[in-house]
């Protein structure tokens, strides 16, 4: 017992303070406040952003999001996003993989369905879609912070006649989609 009081009693001898911060003899240490000086902000949004600008607007996607908004939940404090999308192709549509971005307050990607992903989430709608038609779909996303949904696509879009057009190297979203009827 007298040998982990006299290894305690001499840990707090070696400390000592220096400009308001903790220090250990014979190291420094910087502060929070210097190194948010030096680090550059972080542009993950900014990427992000354009990834999903790039391509909304392109001619060639079969299937237009005309609304992308979040609601609350009805029975929870976290927000839901709700999608009107349209068929603007030729033919029928028989699914469609949507994908969508949002932010938080702080214009941070917000926290979704996948923790680890953030700001980014996908579903999937098995509607039939005829030509020109207008389809709405909720999917419950779980956010407790997202603000508002920078942008949505659809990233694949599967025809009533078997062909598939699709955006390249999304195949990474498939493996987090939950679907909903």
């Amino acid at each position: 017992m007298r040998i982990l009081v006299s290894i305690f009693i001499m840990f707090f001898i070696s400390c000592e303070k220096k400009n308001n911060e903790l220090s250990f003899k014979g190291h420094e240490y910087i502060s929070m406040a210097e190194i948010k000086k030096k680090s550059p902000p972080l542009r993950l949004l900014d990427s992000l952003k354009k990834k999903y600008m790039d391509t909304v607007d392109r001619e060639d996607i079969p299937v237009k999001i005309l609304s992308a908004k979040l609601l609350k939940n009805e029975y929870s404090n976290f927000r839901d996003i709700h999608l009107v999308f349209k068929n603007i192709s030729k033919k029928d549509v028989q699914a469609v993989k949507i994908q969508w971005f949002s932010v938080n307050s702080l214009e941070e990607p917000s926290n979704l369905r996948y923790f680890f992903v953030r700001g980014e989430s996908c579903g999937l709608s098995v509607k039939l879609l005829k030509r020109s038609m207008v389809s709405k779909v909720t999917f419950e996303e779980f956010s407790s912070d997202a603000n508002r949904v920078i942008k949505a696509r659809a990233y694949e879009v599967i025809f009533s006649d078997g062909t598939v057009w699709s955006l390249k190297n999304q195949e990474y979203l498939d493996a987090y989609l939950i679907k909903s009827y």
